[in-house]
């Protein structure tokens, strides 16, 4: 018995090997076997094997790491690795072909058979291109960021120094209140102490010397940021060129900006030009690029207007405003709705579980009218005039707040069990005390490939 179930387990996956390589066959041409060939010998231009060198993942978000995730991304292009459609196979038998490649030496997979080595190869280099272009942009992501906290730390740096110099001038503030508050000191006598016994001349002019210009709206944090300009102009660029983002109509101004940029990179201009957008710019920095402008300093606005453009890039991203197409963490967020044929099949029973009308006409019927009734207890309870929301003297809408709801004694065992503990922990109880009415339910860009 166990050596007939070893004996079909082994036919089974003889068959689905087969079935494998039927399936990609056509994406197997013979331009193609030999790029797969080419993955599993030593390259002397970097002196290993291009399939160890994709199985090696930086360490840091740095300029060099950046680029050399570039590196990958574009050699995995020039090989097609990001058109390959390998949809004919299941997603789980993708999954294991390219963990298979991952697991394997290059000796070893060139040690196999063409039917199981080309598959495996394939997978993997379809994933890695997926994987790769995720990898960029999150070291994008992560070295922005470093450099926004490092200018972070170093504008507290600038207020705390700031603070330190004013002390003096709040000395002398404080000199000047004891004087000017005294009622006992004639108004007529007053300008005469501050200048003369009291505070005198040279105190006062030093203090005026020491003036320090009011701080910017955002306190100095971009104008350090400027400071990484160079560090930022390490990488920025050739990521602008690798990746391509798109995105919904809120983004358009800032997608547009991004154009201009990566086209600017491409001539190096230094000036932005006069139709570049900055609607995205956030309030606390439109002030660094108007004085810029006011002040015709062409070098200054580029700076500060392309840093703008860069965190907001950032942010959109990470928002979900903005995605790139052919990645799978920075996917568009509406890939992961349901499809209309999705939803036609679901629709029925989700209608059922909510207890509400598939007709469209006929939900916002039912709306109309529960929002009807609604109103009419509403109405209802304000004429009263007891009831937890009222109107008081001066017309305004009272609410009384929520009163604790009682706990069923009829509650399960574990499930008191957990309300205690959750009453012990944080003073109140945390646990709903009866199941909504529908499931919650919503969507979230995934961490990690494949959460």
């Amino acid at each position: 018995m166990p050596v007939t179930l070893v004996e079909r387990v082994a036919h089974a996956r003889q068959i689905a090997r087969a079935e494998t390589f039927d399936r990609l066959a056509h994406e197997l041409t013979g331009e193609r076997r030999v790029g797969l060939d080419a993955l599993l010998v030593t390259d002397p231009a970097i002196g290993l094997s291009r399939l160890r060198w994709l199985g090696k993942g930086p360490v840091e978000a740095s300029p060099a790491a950046v680029k050399a995730e570039i590196a990958k991304l574009e050699f995995l292009r020039r090989m097609g690795a990001d058109m390959l459609d390998l949809s004919v196979l299941p997603a789980e038998r993708r999954r294991l072909l390219a963990t298979v490649g991952r697991r394997l030496t290059a000796q070893a997979l060139q040690r196999r058979e063409p039917e199981r080595r080309y598959p495996i190869l394939l997978t993997l280099v379809a994933q890695s291109a997926t994987e790769v272009l995720d990898e960029v942009v999150q070291l994008f992501d992560q070295a922005v960021s470093a450099q926004e906290s490092k200018a972070a730390h170093r504008m507290r740096e600038a207020l705390a120094e700031r603070a330190k110099a004013g002390e003096d001038r709040q000395a002398l503030l404080d000199a000047i209140l004891a004087v000017v508050a005294d009622p006992a000191v004639p108004d007529e006598e007053v300008g005469g102490l501050i200048r003369g016994e009291r505070i005198g001349w040279q105190r006062l002019r030093s203090a005026q010397e020491r003036a320090l210009p009011p701080p910017p709206r955002d306190h100095g944090h971009l104008a350090a940021l400027e400071g990484s300009y160079g560090y930022l102009r390490q990488f920025t660029p050739q990521v602008l060129e690798a990746v391509a983002f798109a995105g919904g109509t809120a983004a358009a101004d800032l997608l547009r900006a991004v154009e201009i940029l990566r086209e600017s990179n491409a001539a190096g201009t230094r000036k932005v030009p006069a139709e570049a957008p900055a609607t995205f710019v956030p309030a606390r920095w439109q002030g660094y690029l108007e004085a810029a402008a006011r002040s015709g300093n062409t070098s200054a606005f580029r700076h500060y207007w392309e840093l703008c453009v860069l965190l907001a890039l950032r942010d959109a991203l990470r928002a979900g405003d903005v995605w790139v197409p052919g990645s799978r963490r920075y996917a568009d967020p509406a890939a992961y709705l349901l499809t209309p044929a999705g939803w036609a099949d679901h629709r029925a029973e989700f209608c059922r579980l909510v207890g509400k009308p598939a007709d469209a006409a006929s939900g916002l019927a039912q709306v109309a009218d529960e929002l009807h009734a609604a109103l009419g207890e509403l109405e209802q309870t304000l004429t009263e005039g007891d009831g937890p929301v009222r109107l008081d003297e001066a017309g305004d809408l009272v609410i009384s707040p929520l009163s604790a709801e009682d706990i069923t004694a009829a509650r399960s065992p574990a499930s008191s069990t957990r309300a205690s503990r959750c009453t012990r922990s944080s003073g109140t109880c945390c646990m709903p005390t009866r199941a909504p009415s529908a499931p919650a339910t919503w969507s979230s860009r995934p961490n990690k490939p494949g959460a």
